[in-house]
Order: structure tokens, then C-alpha cells, then sequence
């Protein structure tokens, strides 16, 4: 154990980490609410017609049509309902593609669906769709029929995707590895990320004068990021990720930040009469940033790769490998900027969500609810009514991380309702449950009773989880987390959803501060049938977000010289707004036509590859570099020692994280080695941080941080908790690539913190919920009192503090960790501080659960914090 008392710098870290740790389990409690506005219908049952007449889509006029030839086969028809009914209408292929025009090939007639489908096989590639002519075409801007050509290749893309799927029942999930173009590791500058750069002033005025009329959070209509904020600090750490330095040599037409391209291309709120004079007003104030920032080196004894890029040589790692066949609905939310989110589904009509109030784009693909929902308007959701009716069965399906696990109401998480008492659906949360509401016969009109999931199973956590829920006349409700089925029974089975009304909206959180949701949405799918088991398995293991394959060319390291490159190849995402994952390297290599010419050998220009020759070769101590140097953190492949022997041979399984710095369109990533091929690589690992005039016998005796397997057996021994309890190492092996995988303190990130909360949670929910263990544990507690009863007296959280000071420090040395020291921190916690109300505090929900709640809190804040994580 450490010692810690009368040292006030780690005491200050003591106590920060575990109000960080603390603050994942505070309740969202409030009163009052506002609701949701529907904009049309009361909210009651309305099953019947909106009492207006809908006109018939071209597919139905098609279908109910004597003279009109139907389909041919199963394709054909897979073909029409899929794309051709898509494209057909005149405000998108029909008004050029069809006999009227006569443009080829016509894959938009409206004569004859077998004539369409014959010209569009020429033009599509169901194999890869986003290949398809089809996609590419509108991709250049061909007759987009939106805003964005990108938006309309993706829905040509799904819409190509879907045909396939009727058709073959999936699409390729196989990602072709192709080799990227050659860079050079190129010496780079960063922002910086511990201080104001020179020169930001300037930007900040420009950002301030301009853009608070949005982009601050007092604002009427406030959009994040909140980078015309005042405060200098503020707005830098928000504009950050929107800056790229490399601007510093490009034209305002070539300019890739962020904010530059939001006036020059988009026309976002120009503040004059020219968006071209302020973007370069924009690039001008970035150019004079990027003029004060000495560039990163590349250091020449280092062994290194080709450098890579994410945006531009990584491979789309999303290719498929999903169960859509009866997806009806998709958020995605790739978008990254903006106030809204695409339904990605194509099914029309589309159901395209709104934001309103705090909700922020998380890096990778996701959104942030701080308190903010998203909504579809009432008619476009009218689709989830009227599709859903048609199979009398579905499945909502989405990629959630909780913020917390105390979060009540149940939490509005996903609901098709109206305001607070009306809903078709919802899915909430309660605490460490997962709850599910459907409105049938057997139900009130919220839904009620709720399926949830057991108490005892803990089966919500506070980290990123596939959740699908599903309803058909048969099974009722059941609830999958993470793949699983959760076997718990439905207590009111419902037989139909003729109660269903078609005036409600579908919405992802609330604006009530009774029902607040917080956490990270990265993906939502309805489907219009209940998924089986094996259909869930399928898309759990097809994982979400952002993914890329990034190729490191090493050819000129290994000395292969039979016409064949050789790449070490990585999964890479981002991992959230500030850091990057990368995931399972694997050795690589592949032939690519050379043109002929000096130096080229004849065989190496044959468009027949040669026999690629056997190799064995050493590879030692790889690591991340980014900008120029080697990463500070994240090197969980410095210990690789292998010999690498075959093509596709995996070099290592973990994952690990590095901390993002100009961004991911603009950070250039590379590898070094200790040892490739017997060419050695030099690297001087940075020297431990040395803080002047220390305070006396402490701080220099420490020596860093505990590694992941140490973390494991602390937090075991701290609880006394198996380390081999079913849910802690399922929950150890999801999470062990985030924990610290080397001592440096300095390599220390936020989003290993998380990871270590997470654990400590789940170890001290495990001891609390165990009768034997808790009483043996804290013996003179009274787990039966409320929580106004149970911490009313300093013997009663005595009764705490002391068995977790025992338990989690060396009370043995008169210098350690004392009682003070922790109820300081706790007391502050249970108690409130100005602006914040205590745990004890507890007007909605009272009960003795409760108070088995703030004990675990209370353990794993300790747990988690610098107590358990610096030796």
C-alpha cells in the first residue's frame, strides 16, 4: 500500500478520483417535467386513419396495376422493393433514367420492372455495393437529391445492400485489404493539448463575435460544440478537434478544418455577405496558430513503417456482416456535426431525428444525451406504426453506454410515446436494470408492467452494451444484453397492438427531468420482426462504430525482395472524441502490379503474381508513434517478442489506447521497433517526471501505477470478492485492453479511469449483494436502516469508513491513508456540496435499497481511486 497522509499532492489526487469515480453513481433527481409536444393527436389510442387520404407510393400503383408486368423471379422482386421503388419517382432517377428521357441505362421505368432491373444489372455490384456505378455516380454529385451527395451514395448504398440481402441472404462482411500509397512519416506539428497555443486569440474573437448566437450553452438554440464561450481555455478545448494544422500550406479551397469548411462549402451562418471572406478570415487566424508551432521530429534511430493516415488510407472495416432483413429504421449517427441524425435504413419514409437541448456528437460514430433528446417528427414515425402493424412483431435493437448505474424513472432511454404517460414502447433503465415497455390489452397506456431484468443479475453496466428487446404474439417481451438471452419472463404477455396509436413520436431521451437519460447512443435499429438468437449473436459479434483497417508498410524492413509488400495491419477506430483503439495487428502481404522500369524486376511487372517466398523473421518491442514520435501512451505491444513465419499471422490479441492530438483527419500514425528482421530500432523511453522541491519523503518514492493484471488482484483482495466471480471476469476481459498496460504514471489516460470505475463497481456490487460477505465485511452496519437512518451519526458511517480503510490501506503505518482523510472526501459525497445535493438526499426513492447503493458507491469510489492505483 501507499502512504499518503500529509502529503497534500496525492491527497488532492485522492480525493479528485474518487469524486470522479463517486460521480458515475449519482442519481439524475429532479421535479416537475415538460415533456414532449406531439404536434398532432392527444396521445390516446387512435389505431384508425389519420383522416387524411394517402396517396398510393409508386410501388403501390405498380402492384395494384392489371396491365403492368410483375416481377419475373425473386430477384426481380427483391430488385423492386428494394431500389427500384426508391429511385423510380421523379424527384430522383425517374427524371432523367426512364423511356420519357430515354437517359441509360433505365433503371427507373416505370413500364416494366423487368426491363428496369435488367438495365440496373450492369450498373450495380451487390458483392460490394458502395462499389456499385449506381453509388459512385451520385457520389460525384450526379443528381443528388439532397443537400449532401455523401448522404445520397449512402442511401443508394443501403438501398443496393438491402436488394442484396433479399437476394443472397447477406453481404459480403470480408474486407478486400488493398495497399495504401506511400508516405514518409512526415515531422508534424500539434496543438497543444496542456495549454493555449499562440496566437488563439485571434480565432477566439472571431469565434465569439460571431457564433454566439449558437454555439454556446446559454444560447436559445445552443449547438455544441461550445467554442464561442469567453473563456479562452473553454473555447480552445472545444474548437480543437475542428482545427488542422497542415492548413498552414493549403489554399482556402483545399482547407480541410473544420470550421473553414462549414463557410466555404456548407454556407454555415456566415456572419457577412460573403461565406468566402469569412471562412478565409477562419483559415487566416488557424495559419497564424499553425506559425507559432515548432514541428515534431522523426527520430532517425528509430526502425520505423510508412506512416498512415485514418481518414484517408484506412480501409472501412463496416462492411456488412449484420442481420437487416427486416430493419426499418437505423441511426448510425456517422454524421459528427449538425443538430440532426439520418435514418440510415432506407425504408421511406425516413425517419430523421432532431436534437434538442444538451445532446453532443461523441468521436466514431454516437451521440452524448446530457439531458437533451433526439425525436423523429409524428408523421415520419407514423412509419414504425404502420410497419410494425403489418408483422404484429419487432425488435429494438442499440449500442448504449450509461453513464451511471442509479439512473431511475425508468430512464428514458428509447421510446415511441407521447409526453410522459402514453407509449407504444420504451425502453428504460432503473438502476442496474434494463426496462422494457410495450402497450398491449394487458397493459397500461405507459406500457406497464415492465419486462425487466433481474435484480440480482446486474445486467446493466455502466460501459458500452448491445441491448435488444423484442415483442412477438408468442413469446411475448424478452431482453438480450450483450448476445444473451436474460431469461426472464414477461409478466403480462400481450396478444396484439391494436391499443397502438399512430400519432405518437419516436425518441431517444427526454426533455422531463423526472425520466432523464444520460449516456452515449452509438446505434438504433428497429426491426419490424423479433430476432432470434442467432440473428442478435450475429449483429453483437458484427460489434458497431467506426472501423477501419489501417496498413503499415514495412516491405523495406523485412528485405523480402520477391515483388511482394509486407504490412503489419491494424483494426483502428476512434475509440471516443479523444483517443484512438487499435485492435488485434495481424502480418500481411500483398503482390501489386509495377509498372516496368529502372530498378523494377520483369517478374514484379506480371499481372500474375509469383510465388511469394517462405520467410522467418524476429519482431520486438512494436510501438504506436503519431506526428512524428512515439506515443507517450498506450504501448500495449512493447512486449511483443515473436517470429513471424506466415501471411495473415496474428501478432497479438489486446487491444490498446492512445490519446488523439490534431485529430483524426489529420494525425499520421507509424510503428517502430525494437527489432525487425535483425534491424535493430533505437528508442529512449522518456525519463519519469520530476517535480522540483517535492514534498518531503513522498512523492519521490512512488513508482507508478498498477498494471491491468494488478488492478485485477487489488481490487480482489480489496473486496474479497473471487476475481473469478462469473460477472467480474467477463466484465475483466471486456475492459482489459482499456486498463493501464505499463507503470508510468505519465502514461496515465481518462479513459483508463473509466475502465478501472467500471471494475471496482462491479466488485463492490458483488460484496454488498452478498448477505455473508457484506455482514462479515461491515459488520456493525445496519444494511436494514434508510439512508436518512443508516449515515445519521459518525459511529454509523464509521461503520463504513474504518472496514474500507482496513480493507483498502495499510492502517499498520502511522503515514497511510487515515479515517479523516477518507470521510473528507465521502462525507462531502453523502452530505452535497453547494450546487449538488448529497446521496442521503433522496426525496424520490428512500428505501433500504437505496442505502445498499450508497455503500457501494462509497466502496468502489475508494476502490477505484489512487488508494488502490499508485504504488
Amino acid at each position: 500500500m501507499i502512504t499518503l497522509h500529509n502529503n497534500p499532492a496525492l491527497s488532492s489526487l485522492l480525493r479528485s478520483l474518487t469524486i470522479v469515480v463517486f460521480s458515475l453513481f449519482l442519481a439524475a433527481c429532479g421535479s416537475g417535467g415538460t415533456g414532449e409536444d406531439t404536434t398532432e393527436g392527444d396521445g390516446g389510442s387512435n389505431n384508425g386513419s389519420t383522416g387524411q387520404e394517402d396517396e398510393l407510393s409508386s410501388l403501390q400503383q405498380y402492384n395494384t396495376s392489371e396491365s403492368k408486368p410483375q416481377p419475373a423471379n425473386d430477384d426481380v422482386r427483391a430488385f423492386m422493393n428494394n431500389v427500384w421503388a426508391n429511385v423510380v419517382d421523379e424527384d430522383r432517377c425517374g427524371s432523367c433514367h426512364s423511356p420519357g428521357v430515354g437517359n441509360s441505362p433505365m433503371f427507373a421505368r416505370d413500364d416494366d420492372v423487368n426491363l428496369a432491373y435488367n438495365a440496373a444489372l450492369g450498373v450495380r455490384n451487390l458483392e460490394s455495393p458502395s462499389s456499385s456505378l449506381m453509388v459512385t455516380q451520385v457520389q460525384s454529385g450526379h443528381n443528388c437529391w439532397t443537400d449532401s451527395p455523401d448522404d445520397c451514395a449512402a442511401d443508394m448504398t443501403q438501398w443496393i445492400t438491402n436488394w442484396a440481402t433479399a437476394s443472397n441472404g447477406s453481404v459480403s462482411n470480408v474486407v478486400q485489404l488493398v495497399a495504401p500509397e506511400v508516405h514518409e512519416v512526415d515531422d508534424a506539428k500539434i496543438l497543444p493539448t496542456d495549454s493555449i497555443p499562440t496566437g488563439y486569440s485571434t480565432l477566439h474573437t472571431l469565434l465569439t463575435d460571431n457564433c454566439a448566437g449558437c454555439h454556446i450553452e446559454t444560447a436559445d438554440d445552443a449547438q455544441s460544440p461550445f467554442f464561442a464561450v469567453a473563456s479562452e481555455a473553454d473555447s480552445y478545448d472545444a474548437i480543437r478537434s475542428k482545427i488542422d494544422l497542415e492548413d498552414e500550406d493549403r489554399s482556402l479551397n483545399a482547407a480541410l478544418s473544420r470550421i473553414v469548411v462549414r463557410l466555404r462549402s456548407e454556407s454555415h451562418n456566415c456572419w457577412s455577405a460573403s461565406c468566402t471572406s469569412d471562412a478565409t478570415d477562419l483559415l487566416n487566424a488557424i495559419k497564424t496558430i499553425a506559425t507559432g508551432i515548432v514541428a515534431q521530429e522523426v527520430d532517425p534511430a528509430l526502425e520505423i513503417s510508412k506512416g498512415v493516415q485514418l481518414g484517408v488510407d484506412g480501409l472501412p472495416a463496416n462492411t456488412g456482416g449484420r442481420h437487416e432483413t427486416a430493419m426499418i429504421a437505423r441511426w448510425e449517427f456517422k454524421e459528427g456535426s449538425g443538430s440532426s441524425s439520418r435514418d440510415t435504413s432506407g425504408i421511406e419514409p425516413l425517419m430523421d431525428l432532431q436534437f434538442a437541448g444538451d445532446v453532443s456528437w461523441v468521436g466514431g460514430w454516437g451521440i452524448n444525451l446530457a439531458g437533451g433528446r433526439a425525436q423523429a417528427t409524428t408523421s415520419s414515425s407514423s412509419k414504425l406504426y404502420n410497419k410494425i402493424a403489418d408483422t404484429a412483431q419487432y425488435s429494438i435493437e442499440a449500442w448504449l453506454a450509461p453513464n451511471n448505474v442509479t439512473q431511475e424513472g425508468p430512464a428514458r432511454i428509447i421510446s415511441y410515446s407521447a409526453g410522459d404517460d402514453n407509449a407504444n414502447f420504451l425502453l428504460g433503465q432503473t438502476q442496474y436494470n434494463y426496462d422494457f415497455l410495450h402497450r398491449s390489452e394487458n397493459s397500461n397506456e405507459t406500457g406497464s408492467p415492465a419486462l425487466s431484468t433481474a435484480d440480482a443479475d446486474e445486467r446493466l453496466q455502466a460501459t458500452l452494451q448491445h441491448i435488444v428487446v423484442t415483442y412477438d404474439q408468442t413469446n411475448g417481451r424478452r431482453i438480450y444484453v450483450n448476445g444473451e438471452y436474460t431469461t426472464d419472463v414477461d409478466p403480462a404477455p400481450g396478444t396484439s397492438i391494436n391499443d397502438w396509436s399512430n400519432s405518437y413520436q419516436f425518441i431517444l431521451g427526454t426533455a422531463d427531468v423526472d425520466f432523464t437519460w444520460l449516456g452515449v447512443v452509438r446505434m438504433v435499429t428497429i426491426h419490424n420482426q423479433a430476432l432470434s438468437q442467432e440473428e442478435i449473436t450475429q449483429n453483437f459479434e458484427a460489434g458497431v462504430g467506426q472501423k477501419f483497417l489501417l496498413l503499415f508498410n514495412v516491405t523495406d524492413l523485412v528485405g523480402l525482395d520477391d515483388c511482394w509488400d509486407s504490412f503489419v495491419v491494424f483494426e483502428a477506430a476512434e475509440y471516443d472524441s479523444y483517443s484512438y483503439l487499435f485492435n488485434q495487428p495481424y502480418f500481411a502481404r500483398l503482390y501489386e502490379q509495377k509498372a516496368a522500369g529502372a530498378g523494377v524486376a520483369e517478374a514484379c511487372t506480371a499481372e500474375t503474381a509469383p510465388t511469394p517466398s517462405t520467410f522467418s523473421f524476429s519482431l520486438k518491442d512494436m510501438r504506436l508513434g503519431i506526428n512524428g514520435e512515439v506515443a507517450a501512451t498506450g504501448q500495449g505491444f512493447q512486449k511483443l517478442d515473436t517470429t513471424v513465419t506466415a501471411d495473415r499471422q496474428i501478432l497479438s490479441n489486446i487491444g490498446t489506447i492512445i490519446n488523439q492530438q490534431n485529430g483524426p483527419d489529420s494525425d499520421q500514425f507509424f510503428l517502430a521497433f525494437g527489432e525487425l528482421a535483425g534491424n535493430p530500432g533505437v528508442y529512449t523511453d522518456p525519463t519519469s517526471l520530476t517535480l522540483a522541491d517535492p514534498i518531503a519523503s513522498t512523492i519521490s518514492e512512488l513508482s507508478g501505477v498498477r498494471t491491468f493484471e494488478e488492478i485485477n488482484a487489488s481490487l480482489e483482495t480489496m473486496t474479497t470478492v473471487p476475481s473469478t466471480t462469473s460477472s467480474i471476469a467477463a466484465l475483466y476481459d471486456t475492459v482489459k485492453q482499456q486498463l493501464p498496460v505499463d507503470e508510468a504514471i505519465t502514461d496515465f489516460v481518462a479513459a483508463q479511469q473509466m475502465a478501472i470505475a467500471q471494475l471496482a463497481m462491479l466488485y463492490c456490487s458483488e460484496l454488498v449483494d452478498d448477505t455473508a460477505k457484506r455482514d462479515a465485511y461491515f459488520p456493525a452496519f445496519n444494511f436494514n436502516e434508510t439512508p436518512d437512518d443508516a449515515f445519521d451519526s459518525t459511529a454509523k458511517r464509521d461503520a463504513i469508513y474504518v472496514p474500507l480503510l482496513n480493507h483498502m490501506s495499510d492502517t499498520s503505518d502511522d503515514t497511510n491513508l487515515t479515517a479523516a482523510d477518507l470521510s473528507t472526501s465521502l462525507g462531502e459525497l453523502l452530505d452535497g456540496v453547494t450546487g449538488r445535493s448529497g446521496l442521503i438526499d433522496c426525496s424520490s426513492d428512500c428505501s433500504t435499497t437505496r442505502t445498499e447503493t450508497i455503500v457501494k458507491a462509497m466502496c468502489a469510489s475508494t476502490a477505484a481511486s489512487a488508494a488502490m492505483l499508485i504504488q
